[in-house]
């Protein structure tokens, strides 16, 4: 179980959730990606995710649910985005993460 990948990337959209996965996998990290606020809840439970990674494209109330559960389990929860902006980065705290990360993975904010 020490091998299990401790990034948790939630997306409703399955396509979405694999391209950050594969690109997580090449700056070696492991990560699983799941759809449904249902399985991102059940993983945090696990205690085992150490980093929640949202694209921020459930529905409100399900993220809220998803980010409230990430802090309950001392999960840093950070906003997928396309690029790095002060507007992004803006939205992330707003949402209640810590920082965001860009799809080009260059300018991360943390």
């Amino acid at each position: 179980m020490a091998n299990d990948p401790s990034i948790l990337v939630a997306d409703p959209d399955p396509a979405v959730g694999r391209w950050w996965v594969e690109r997580l996998a090449t700056l070696g990290a492991g990560a699983h990606a799941m759809q449904t606020p249902a399985q991102v809840l059940l993983a945090l439970a696990t205690g085992k995710v150490e980093l929640l990674l949202t694209t921020g494209d459930h529905a409100p109330a399900d993220l809220q649910a998803m980010l409230q559960a990430a802090h309950k389990q001392a999960v840093a929860p950070l906003l997928a985005v396309a690029a790095a902006t002060n507007d992004e980065l803006e939205r992330a705290l707003r949402l209640g993460c810590r920082g965001l990360l860009a799809r080009d993975a260059d300018d991360a904010r943390l």
